[in-house]
């Protein structure tokens, strides 16, 4: 029953942290999985982190592809019985979208001319005007964007990849971070590796089914 257990609580890990994607800082509904989030819709609105969904789902789908999966000291004769399980279909089709979308969010926002690396970037949150004037009801700010720490700011682009990381910390003389388009003006060679994994896991059978 461990390896039951272990592929319950893979299933329920990926489907709770991929079904947090965010509406995106334009709130237009192409987003991405949020560096953190809890109750009340406290998250990161403006920045996500390493992106690695669709290779972890890619591995354990693999791992739990038959009842070949054992626990330690099982008997493979019991491991491929009911208690070892086997990778539910229904986890494709419902995490595949999310997957693909917080993908191609971030070759939309995080790619940084003109080799087209990726960056890392806090992004403020875009408020639709609603038309709705005064404090009754709330202001829209209020219902969609809560302000985290560092939202479109270099603070928030260093949550982004290794949080407090002095490799973000720019040498004298070097303008690290740019207002305008809130990127740093950084190439980050581990976040670009994890998006070019992201692209061959989304290109692996079965998970390439959904194209």
């Amino acid at each position: 029953m461990a390896v039951r257990a272990g592929l319950d609580l893979a299933v329920s890990s990926l489907v709770q942290v991929t079904k947090g994607k965010t509406l995106g800082p334009k709130l237009d509904g192409h987003g991405f999985v949020p560096g953190y989030s809890k109750g009340g819709r406290w998250l990161s609105e403006d920045r996500t982190e390493r992106p690695v969904g669709a290779t972890i789902l890619l591995q354990v789908l693999r791992r739990w592809s038959s009842g070949a999966a054992m626990s330690d000291g099982a008997a493979a004769a019991g491991a491929a019985g009911a208690g070892a399980g086997r990778f539910p279909s229904w986890v494709l089709p419902l995490l595949y979208n999310d997957l693909m979308d917080w993908h191609q969010w971030l070759w939309r926002e995080r790619l940084l001319p003109p080799l087209g690396l990726s960056c890392a970037g806090s992004d403020p949150c875009t408020v639709p005007d609603t038309g709705a004037g005064g404090g009754n009801p709330p202001p829209a700010s209020q219902l969609w964007c809560k302000k985290s720490w560092g939202m479109g700011e270099l603070q928030g682009a260093r949550f982004e990849s290794l949080d407090n990381s002095p490799m973000y910390d720019a040498p004298p003389g070097y303008q690290l971070w740019n207002a305008s388009t809130h990127r740093m003006e950084l190439y980050d060679v581990g976040q670009t590796a994890a998006i070019v994994a992201e692209c061959r896991a989304c290109e692996q059978k079965p998970l390439a089914q959904f194209f």
